[in-house]
């Protein structure tokens, strides 16, 4: 008779003629009984990654660059940036920040229909960013653009422009305001956004000129 091995996936052919045969119950012979057999994803990468599968099922999934598989950043906050058309046949417009497009274009959705063109991306707040929007058809009174963190708070936004083209900037993130003139004794040159209204100094600032209206009889050092 057909003796079967008990370590082994085996089974027999089933004849009851003494004509019987071993026959394999590990088709793709990996050492795993095909009843034993855990079809899923095999790639300790990937987000589904199971690690009783045994056979690999080719349905693995991975997070997108800059995420994890929950969908959080890797590095940085989430951001939204839009750019939104109020009239609906489409909108040429650009919404950049430091100098890479994230959004181009409104796409048409039918008249008077409010269409949004959004884009999702980690960025790093802890410095600071430029924003900058440009329209490149006439009717830009028709778009309007936002960035929005992930709460929804909008950290920038502008609309209200007049046709003909238009452009507009903002900055968001750690932005440094400081004095920048180079006359006080605290001007910092790095600051992203300059008010003089900060600015110290050794010497009494105004007028030293005698000839004119606001000559100040009280100023140590020239303000220009």
């Amino acid at each position: 008779g057909v003796e079967l091995r008990e370590d082994a996936c085996e089974a027999c052919s089933g004849a009851t003629d003494g004509s019987g045969t071993v026959v394999s119950t590990d088709s793709d012979g990996d050492g795993v009984c095909d009843d034993d057999e855990v079809a899923g994803c095999q790639d300790a990468t990937a987000c589904n990654y199971n690690a009783d599968a045994t056979d690999d099922a080719d349905d693995c999934t991975y997070a997108a660059d800059g995420f994890d598989c929950a969908g959080n950043c890797l590095s940085g906050e989430l951001l939204t940036f839009s750019l939104s058309e109020s009239y609906g046949d489409g909108g040429s417009g650009t919404l950049s920040y430091n100098d890479s497009v994230i959004v181009s274009d409104v796409p048409y959705a039918g008249f008077s229909t409010t269409t949004t063109n959004s884009v999702t991306a980690c960025f790093d707040l802890a410095v600071c960013g430029d924003v900058d929007f440009y329209s490149g058809e006439y009717y830009s009174n028709e778009l309007s653009w936002s960035v929005t963190d992930a709460s929804g708070a909008v950290l920038a936004s502008g609309s209200g422009y007049g046709n003909g083209g238009a452009s507009d900037a903002a900055l968001i993130g750690t932005c440094i305001t400081a004095c920048t003139d180079s006359a006080a004794n605290n001007a910092n040159f790095d600051a992203d956004i300059s008010d003089n209204t900060l600015c110290t100094y050794d010497y009494v600032q105004g007028c030293m000129d005698s000839l004119a209206c606001n000559y100040d009889t009280l100023a140590e050092q020239d303000n220009g």
